[in-house]
Order: structure tokens, then sequence, then C-alpha cells
């Protein structure tokens, strides 16, 4: 039997009132001899048996009723007339997340949530289809599924920690990754011709109700485990090298930050072990600070790429114990100045060469490709230069607008064949325009949030011909583009290809009229970067995220009862029809006919005075 609300149950217990009732009415006769009414015993008889009988459909009646008003509040589903309902589209948007791992009781939040989907799966048909569609990775495919294929696929669907840059811009939380997969899951059935469809959310953050108590978006049905979340300590960021490249032959470090989670228990994060292992093996170990904060020194390292991972004594959220870490050591790179790059790109060279993390060499740029490319140009317009390196140009644009047209041919010139004239500089923003740095790949996090006065407009980027944007500006428009054989592509041992080289062109002269990079903190180590193809990736195949990883976060529970439509009410019940209405029926029979038999005489309503013959 199934029931849309079994707890409604518990009031089997009022079934046996009427029997109680019936029991303790029951009246002790006196039984006397009268010589008169002899002649009557056989026709008493009789009657007794017909009362005894109206008695005992009464008592079944009543009892009937009670148990037909607790099955109508229990929502009993008649396992009949479901024949008639035409299929469902239902997606399952799970809640995959850091939290979804986290391990209370013995058993994974994660766990709770698939029995949650499987209890609602359970009230499905065989003709519905259903979608399961994790929230992380956000493009995960997904397929109409049967009931049995659902369960399959809930099952394989685990946690999934997703970087996060902390000094970045302000990461979406749990709660825009559920935004986006609805969105994708209303997109989904809006091409669909089934009449019913429901988007079902099944969350791993405890009650996250709203604090203004506004209810879950139509159509849409969120259920939730209900576990308290445990006090928990993670990861949420490592540096490398405080943001500079390694060198090959010099210490490396790596500082590494805890916090606790919920906020304000952060004598959680403080005096607790912290390793780094590379190559399967212990390097580095320390304990963290009050704030939470370690510093990791390694042995000078050889060129190349390392890979490893940082970690911590793990809690009840394991995702956030341990976080992987790759990077590249490379040697100094020899670098030459074409032009005028202005007096902050000086100083920042300058001081890169005193550091040891470049050789600046003087002098024309050596025999090769790059030389015989840049030979029968005319000289660069004031203001401007170039930055070359064994494998890569770094072009910086003139202060003066009216002098950039004299750059374009330069970067013509040493753009791939197959990329040509898809990059120059457009005209200047207005003066005064205020933007900044929202995204960068493969450069310093601290570039993240740079205000940029002025740009040029870079026309022609995109992925098309090879055109990758490093950096782009808030209304998207990119601000640093790359166009070359990257780091990936064929070469020797160092990633370098032979007679290749990579162009980098920047939206804004290194200025501070311009922006404000070249008087902020990050304007050091991301020249070093620029002049860097692939350094600064921390992945040794390609760009990514140095180890950072998210915190879970604090459940927002609102005061009062829960708005309607956050309840674990199923979805909608497919094998039955709910026999609500036959119920009522049923009930308002019983009352009908138990009215009109207890209006009749009774053996048990006799006035005390009179007495019954025996039978």
């Amino acid at each position: 039997m199934t029931f849309l609300l079994p707890a409604a149950l518990a009031a089997l217990v009022l079934v046996g009132l009427p029997v109680a009732i019936h029991l303790l009415r029951r009246e002790e006769t006196r039984e006397e001899s009268f010589p008169a009414l002899r002649y009557l015993l056989s026709d008493l008889r009789v009657r007794q048996r017909r009362l005894r009988l109206r008695e005992q459909i009464l008592l079944a009646l009543r009892v009937t009723a009670v148990l037909a008003a607790v099955l109508a509040a229990a929502r009993w589903v008649m396992p009949v007339g479901s024949g008639h309902l035409p299929p469902a589209d239902v997606v399952i948007v799970l809640e995959n997340g850091i939290v979804s791992g986290a391990v209370v009781d013995g058993r994974r939040i994660l766990d709770d949530q698939r029995a949650l989907a499987a209890e609602l799966l359970d009230r499905l048909g065989d003709h519905d289809r259903v979608w399961v569609m994790p929230t992380a990775p956000a493009d995960t495919p997904v397929f109409p599924l049967t009931r049995s294929e659902a369960v399959m696929a809930l099952e394989s669907v685990e946690p999934v920690a997703e970087p996060v840059v902390e000094t970045g811009p302000p990461a979406p939380g749990p709660g825009a990754s559920v935004e986006r997969a609805v969105e994708r899951a209303r997109a989904l059935l809006a091409v669909r011709p089934a009449a019913l469809q429901r988007v079902v959310v099944v969350r791993s953050d405890g009650a996250r109700i709203p604090e203004d108590g506004s209810v879950p978006a139509p159509g849409v049905l969120e259920l939730d485990p209900g576990v308290d979340m445990p006090e928990n300590r993670g990861i949420t960021a490592v540096e490398v090298n405080g943001g500079l490249v390694p060198r090959a032959g010099e210490p490396v470090t790596v500082d590494v930050q805890l916090r606790a989670s919920p906020p304000g228990g952060s004598d959680v994060a403080a005096d607790v072990p912290v390793r780094l292992v590379v190559g399967g093996e212990t390097v580095a170990a320390g304990r963290t600070d009050a704030e939470g904060r370690v510093r990791l020194t390694l042995a000078p390292l050889q060129e190349g790429s390392i890979s490893g991972w940082v970690e911590i004594d793990p809690d009840a959220l394991r995702l956030d114990d341990r976080v992987a870490l790759a990077f590249r050591v490379v040697p100094p790179p020899t670098v030459r100045v074409l032009g005028d790059p202005g007096r902050w790109t000086r100083l920042a060279l300058a001081t890169l060469d005193e550091g040891g993390r470049i050789r600046m060499a003087a002098g024309p740029v050596p025999p090769g490709r790059i030389r015989s490319e840049i030979e029968p140009l005319p000289p660069l317009p004031a203001g401007s230069a170039l930055l070359v390196t064994e494998d890569l140009v770094v072009a910086l644009p003139p202060a003066d607008p009216s002098l950039a047209a004299g750059l374009d041919p330069w970067i013509e010139a040493l753009t791939p064949e197959g990329a040509r004239g898809r990059i120059r500089l457009a005209e200047p923003s207005a003066p005064g325009t205020f933007l900044e740095v929202s995204g960068v790949q493969g450069l310093p996090t601290a570039m993240v949030g740079t205000e940029i006065h002025r740009r040029y407009r870079l026309a022609g980027g995109g992925p098309e011909g090879g055109v990758r944007v490093l950096a782009h500006l808030l209304d998207g428009t990119p601000w640093i583009l790359e166009v070359g054989p990257g780091v990936s592509d064929p070469g020797d041992a160092a990633g370098r290809a032979p007679d290749r080289w990579t162009l980098r062109v920047l939206g804004s002269p290194l200025d501070p009229a311009w922006g404000d990079l070249p008087t902020s903190a990050a304007m050091v180590p991301a020249l070093e970067r620029l002049l860097l193809p692939g350094a600064g990736a921390t992945d040794p195949g390609g760009p990514a995220s140095a180890g950072v990883a998210p915190l879970p976060p604090s459940p927002v529970v609102s005061a009062g009862p829960p708005p309607p439509g956050w309840s674990r009410e199923v979805l909608v019940e497919r094998r039955g029809r709910e026999g609500g209405p036959f119920l009522a029926w049923l009930l308002f029979v019983i009352l009908c006919t138990e009215g009109w038999l207890a209006a009749g005489p009774r053996a048990g309503n006799r006035p005390d005075h009179e007495t019954s013959t025996p039978p």
C-alpha cells in the first residue's frame, strides 16, 4: 500500500475507540422468571438475536468510519486507475557540490539525497521519463531515462569540489549552481510535449529556506535531507612561490590557507598539521598559525613539471582536506626590449633582472624568423615597445592614440599566417571610462579587480584562428590577446617549438594614466607571467587554477514554518489514484447507515427499571 502522508497512520490507535465504548456501555441485566411470560420465550430469542446483530453491525460501521478517516488523512493511494494519467517528464537536479561529500553519522549527505530521489522515483510510472542532472560539473550530459535507469544514474553521481579563485571576483555559491541547473532543466522540458512536467531539486546544504520566506519557482519542488553540517576545517587557498614562477635551482615556497566553517570557529583551523606530497612522498610539513596559515618550503628543484597535493587530516567533509597542486619550474628567460616600454615597465624589468627572475639582454634580436619578420618594418611608434624572448613577443601599445596605427604592421608581421588580420588596435575608449579586469588565464590572480581607465579595443578577439583571450574586462571586451602555438603544441622537452613563437597584445599601455596595474603589487608578477608562455599554468598540460578549494556554505534558515512546497511531499502519484474522494463517499454512506441503525430499538438503551428474560 502507498501513502502520501504515512505519518498520519499513527491515528490508527483511534480504531479501538468504538470498541472500547461498546464494551463500556454494555449493561448487566437481571434475569427473573415470570410464569406468565414463558410462552413468549421463543419470540424473545428471535428478537434478541436481531438486536445483537444490529449492535455488531453498528460497531463494525463505527470502526470502519474511523479507519476510513485515518486513511484519508494519510492520503491513501489506491493501486488502480493510473492508466488514465499521461506520461510525466521529471528532471531531478541533484546538488552534488562539496557539501554532499560530508560524512555525518557514518553516511554521506549524498546518500541521503539519493534516498530522497529514490523515494520519488518509486512513485513514478513505467511510462514516465526522468532526467538525472547533477549540478557539478555544470555541463554534464543528461538523457531521458526510465525509473530503473534513473536509479543507476543516481548511484553514479559523486561529490565534486569545483575550484574557486579566492582572490578573484565573488565566486557563485551553491545556490547559483542550482539556479543554472534549474534553468537548464526548464529549457530541456520546454521542448517536451508531456502534460505534466516538474523540476525536483534535491539539496545537500541543509534547510536552505530564504530569509524572506519566498517559495520556490512554479513547477519546482525542493527536497532536502535536513542533515545538519558539522563543524569543518578545509584548505581554501594554495599559492606557489608567492605568485612568482618557480625558478630552477631555487627553493620554492607553498603558502596554505585553512579556514573553519561555519565562520567563527577559527580555533578549529589553528595548529593543524599540513603536509605537501610530491611523487607519493611527503616533502614538506608544518602546522598552521592562529589564523590558519602555514608556509611550506621545498628544496631547490630542477627544470620540469612538479605535481602533487597538499593535505590535512580528514574530518567530516573530505573533499576540502586535500587539494591537488601542479606547477612548472623554468629557467630565467632572456628578454630584449625593442622600443620604449615606459618608466614603470623598465622599473619592473629591472626588479625582475636583479632578483634573477629574468636575464636582460641588449642588442638586436638574434637571427631567426622573428628577426626576419621585423627587419623590413618601419620603426616602432613612440611610446610602444616589444618585449622579446626566445619564443614569445609581448606588444605594448603606445600611450598616444594617434600613434596606435603604427603598431598594427608589427602585430600583423608577428601574427602566424593563419590568424593574420584578426588582431588590430581600434580607437580607445573615452577618457574617464572605469572598467575592471574580471578574468585572467595563466596570469596572477592579483590582476583580478585591477582598474583600467582607458583601453584600446582589440578587434578580432575570439577562438578563431588560434586567438585566445588571456584577460577580459567586465563588459566582456578582451584586454590581453594571445595568438601562437601555445605550450601544448609539439616542440622540444621544454615545450618550445622551433621557429615558432607566441604573440601577446595588451589593450592598454602599462602607464598609470591608462590603468592602476603599473602602480599595484601585481605589476611585477604579472609582467613576469606575461614573459613566460604557459609558465603561469599550474597544470603541466595547460592552463589551470592553483590549488584552491571552496568552503561549504552556511545554511540559511528562517524562523517560523517553511513556506509551501518546501516539504518532503511527493511530486505526484503515478501508480494509482488517490483514495480521498472514494473514502469521503464511503464515510458519508457509513454515517448515514449508522444513523439509521442507531435510530431503531437497541438492547443496550433500555431504561434501568426494565428487565429481560433469559434466552
